[in-house]
């Protein structure tokens, strides 16, 4: 019998049972244990070389009994290929940040610094999550990848980075922080943490002191690009077009007119038209954006007493 002490490592967190050459993992309860980057809630036989990951970020790598050992080279099982594989099992990759290759067939290092990020802070997003549940502060962390599916209106991808996304489970309120941001206050989150492991309670922290508390913030939900080619002809557009958020994800459907009109605001009509776009150069074009309709808002959708701006 021997203990573990993390964060959300329970006093009775998994049992490992030897039988017969097998060996068994039994998770107790709602505890945490994670083999070979998913969640088991059952038991789970082990096989030479799994990988376990108990509380958020504890990890052990299982050897078998000597008949199932060869000559393997375990070097590679380290702290990075935990989480790497934790990672894929939740559908995260380096393919899935758009990853370009150079000459030799390996990925832009910027992309790569992205997704080291990424795995880094894994274990630091769960261990936030178990100190809110620990403090019941409804508080949910999430990681993010800023610009993952989103371009620049020449259509060039734009720079990635790692964000962490929070939202509170009863009012649902949203806050993004950067990664250094999430650093800072997860160090404070471990003070506090400690002092509440040391018998000080927790309900005597002023908000400033909080390192779960921000004051509510606007949030960016998207952007919507348009092609604006029949503007050059002065040709009124009418386009419907998706606001994508900066993980690529759609937020909303925008119905917009963008009309071509004279300096005081007069609609320009078909006779107003020109057949070569040159006939425009030196002139100054003045027109007016409508925008119609803004269709399935997903951010009203998960919370109908929210507001948004568009502009």
């Amino acid at each position: 019998m021997f203990g573990l002490t993390n964060v959300r490592i329970l006093p009775r967190h998994a049992s490992f049972i030897n039988s017969d050459n097998k060996v068994i993992v039994k998770p107790f309860g709602k505890a945490k244990v994670i083999v070979n980057g998913v969640a088991i809630v059952m038991n789970a036989k082990l096989q030479h070389l799994d990988r376990l990951i108990l509380g958020s970020n504890s990890g052990y790598l299982y050897i078998g009994f000597p008949a199932e050992r060869g000559a393997e080279d375990i070097s590679k099982f380290d702290y990075d290929f935990f989480q790497s594989e934790l990672a894929a099992a939740e559908g995260f990759s380096v393919d899935k940040l758009g990853a370009s290759h150079n000459k030799n067939g390996k990925p832009d290092p910027s992309v790569l610094a992205v997704f080291h990020d990424y795995i880094k802070l894994m274990p630091l997003v769960a261990e936030a999550n178990q100190m809110s549940d620990e403090f019941k502060k409804n508080l949910k962390f999430e990681l993010k990848v800023k610009n993952l599916a989103l371009t620049d209106s020449r259509g060039y991808d734009l720079q990635k980075e790692i964000m962490v996304k929070v939202i509170n489970k009863i009012t649902y309120e949203v806050w993004i922080w950067s990664k250094s941001k999430f650093i800072n206050r997860k160090f404070l989150m471990e003070e506090l943490y400690q002092r509440f492991l040391d018998g000080e309670t927790s309900q005597n922290i002023d908000r400033e002191s909080d390192p779960f508390w921000d004051p509510v913030e606007i949030i960016h939900l998207g952007s919507a690009h348009i092609w604006l080619q029949s503007l050059a002809y002065c040709m009124k557009l009418e386009e419907q077009t998706e606001l994508l958020s900066c993980e690529g994800v759609e937020e909303a459907i925008l119905v917009i007119n963008v009309t071509p009109c004279s300096s005081s605001g007069r609609p320009f009509g078909e006779e107003d038209i020109v057949i070569d776009p040159l006939e425009l150069l030196g002139r100054k074009i003045i027109f007016q954006i409508h925008i119609l309709q803004c269709l399935g808002v997903r951010w009203l959708k998960e919370a109908t007493h929210r507001g948004i701006q568009i502009g």
